[in-house]
């Protein structure tokens, strides 16, 4: 018997719970997020293996936020997030071949 409001998507701010069918629940892939991330790919009972994470996850990030912006709150720091540019502070391809067109060293800028 299904848990009422255990499972749920959540695309573009609007939260939707889905009904889980235990007849047809494997595989998945659970995500636990708090202050790190782990995904767990769950095959079936007591069939479950870590595939990914990260230690830095929401309280990582949150802190941090905290602590160079003037957010209060953390939907505020995403609402800040959302006009950024990750362009102007991650290295990119370009960056390692100084400015030199993608083709010039083989390699295609893909266009978002």
């Amino acid at each position: 018997m299904a848990i009422g409001h255990e499972a749920f998507t959540h695309m573009e701010g609007h939260k939707r719970f889905v009904q889980i069918d235990h007849n047809d629940l494997f595989p998945y892939l659970l995500v636990n997020i708090g202050s790190g991330v782990s995904m767990i790919k769950v095959d079936g009972d007591g069939k479950f293996q870590r595939v990914s994470g990260t230690n830095v996850g929401g309280g990582t990030y949150w802190g941090l936020g905290r602590l160079l912006t003037k957010c209060k709150s953390f939907d505020e720091l995403l609402e800040l997030s959302q006009g950024g540019d990750n362009r102007t502070i991650d290295m990119l391809v370009g960056d390692i071949y100084g400015g030199m067109h993608y083709s010039k060293v083989r390699l295609f800028q893909n266009h978002v």
